[in-house]
């Protein structure tokens, strides 16, 4: 339970106060949780827009509060890291000038875009959602994206020397993987059957070639990254459930 408590700590604003401070052991055995976390994410945001849409009988306005939650229940924290990588990867800078715009708490250009992107596809993915089965369509992508970032964090190396998100990549090991793997199938399958698990093998895929990517330009990954991937993926998989027909047509 502590281990699962730390995870919600770390990805959502829950005022959640855990009586011993985390060893590096508990910040890498809580990221075998991450999938429930996130499928947990997903089911408020899910559950806050069905209720919008009850209320309005506006697809938009349910699909607004779908792509708003997100973002209010994880504190922002994945969409500031989307907006500092790219804002480094477009850059066309060297890979210590792109860390150091990771760094920066500043805004760019290219991020304000990334944000903007990200927000819009969200919002008419939801909104091409029936209504009745928008609360799975966000509980995968939640629990998806999350799994992608524990993916992401087993393959490949941090980048920098110190970081926030440096514990956690040294952390995880081989067991605390298949423990999110086997969680994330089960919850997947439980949620959209045979194509939920689908969708998390494509998300796989995804953050595999996001984390080749950001090897070639900052050899390594950085906490920015695992953010950005976390919103690529779970627009990626709103995109999944509309394209396999789980959404709107075959209901």
């Amino acid at each position: 339970m502590k281990r699962f408590l730390l995870a919600l700590q770390f990805l959502t604003g829950f005022p959640i106060r855990l009586k011993e401070e985390p060893t590096a052991q508990d910040i890498g055995r809580s990221l075998a949780w991450y999938p429930a976390a996130g499928a947990i994410i997903g089911g408020l945001a899910g559950v806050s827009s069905y209720c919008a849409y009850l209320l309005t009988q506006e697809r938009l306005i349910g699909a607004c509060v779908a792509a708003v939650m997100f973002v209010v229940l994880s504190r922002g924290l994945h969409m500031d890291g989307l907006a500092d990588s790219a804002d480094a990867f477009f850059s066309n800078k060297t890979k210590e000038q792109m860390l150091a715009i990771m760094k920066d708490p500043h805004i760019g250009t290219m991020g304000v875009l990334g944000i903007a992107c990200v927000l819009l596809l969200k919002v008419s993915l939801f909104s091409a959602c029936d209504p009745a089965r928008v609360i799975r369509a966000a509980m995968l992508a939640g629990l998806v994206s999350r799994y992608a970032m524990v993916f992401l964090m087993f393959s490949f190396p941090y980048a920098r020397a110190e970081g926030t998100a440096k514990v956690h990549v040294q952390s995880i090991n081989t067991s605390i993987f298949v423990r999110a793997s086997l969680l994330a199938v089960l919850g997947a399958g439980i949620i959209f059957s045979w194509q939920g698990i689908l969708l998390c093998i494509i998300a796989v895929a995804g953050a595999y070639g996001i984390g080749n990517y950001s090897m070639r330009r900052i050899a390594g990954i950085t906490g920015d990254v695992i953010g950005a991937l976390n919103e690529l993926i779970e627009v990626c998989t709103l995109l999944g459930i509309i394209l396999a027909g789980i959404g709107e047509k075959i209901w």
